[in-house]
């Protein structure tokens, strides 16, 4: 992984980012319908920034030091991202010269419109294309930064990344894929107790249950790992007569 994220980092990604934040936006100012399309995915990959750039620092300088397949896929497909980027910006500033050149104006404006236009439209087309391949990436990013960030145990980064492969994302059924849960145990007498006792109203009477408990947290702090742990706690299961486990995807 080290490898892969050396070479990634050889391409100056937050660098390229830049220009693909910027020349973006410069090149579609005229063509409103793509501008409107790509403003959301610029925004997203402008706020994932740092995020990215943290991740290669951390793997480059082994800040990563569990070996993670999907990590590495991620990092190859934000190197090949990254080069097809550097390639359209060739491109980009190529065709902008030929339109700004004073000496090639008057053969610019000899051309046919419809060639021009065809022209015109296969950059934005490219344009496109790699902003949602971007898109994409940062869509997964968080998946790993907060393995960087707040994970540097390597036991809990583990269990982290060996839930990513084997599921290829967040745990969705209830079972708990890391067989403890670890450093909750407050946490999970205040929920036990909240689940199992009566409910009080704010004038001290009894509510007679309590229908929602939220479970608030940034990611990776193991929300759905202490869920988990709760709802297939059969102490819990003598208290409710039905229980269902029902997990929102992503894209909700």
């Amino acid at each position: 992984m080290v490898g892969v994220a050396l070479t990634v980092a050889g391409w100056f990604v937050s660098s390229i980012i830049g220009k693909l934040i910027d020349g973006a936006l410069a090149y579609v100012k005229d063509h409103k319908q793509w501008r409107s399309a790509m403003a959301a995915e610029l925004k997203r990959l402008e706020m994932a920034r740092p995020q990215i750039e943290g991740l290669v620092d951390a793997a480059e300088n082994g800040g990563l030091s569990v070996p993670s397949p999907a990590l590495e896929r991620w990092l190859w497909q934000l190197k090949d991202a990254v080069e097809d980027a550097d390639n359209l910006f060739d491109e980009m500033s190529h065709r902008t010269i030929e339109q700004e050149s004073a000496t090639s104006r008057s053969k610019w404006h000899a051309l046919p419109f419809s060639k021009r236009t065809t022209a015109s439209g296969l950059i934005l087309e490219r344009l496109r294309e790699v902003v949602k391949r971007f898109d994409d990436l940062v869509s997964r990013v968080g998946a790993f930064a907060h393995i960087v960030g707040s994970l540097r145990d390597g036991r809990t980064a583990r269990r982290v990344l060996r839930r990513y492969e084997i599921e290829g994302g967040p745990g969705t059924g209830s079972l708990l894929a890391a067989g403890e849960v670890l450093g909750r145990d407050n946490e999970r007498t205040g929920l036990m107790l909240r689940l199992t006792g009566p409910a009080v109203c704010e004038d001290g009477s009894n509510c007679g249950g309590i229908s929602v408990v939220s479970v608030l947290g940034i990611g990776g702090v193991g929300k759905t790992a202490l869920s988990q742990d709760i709802f297939e706690d059969r102490e819990v299961e003598g208290f409710f007569d039905l229980k269902m486990w029902v997990c929102v995807s992503n894209a909700f």
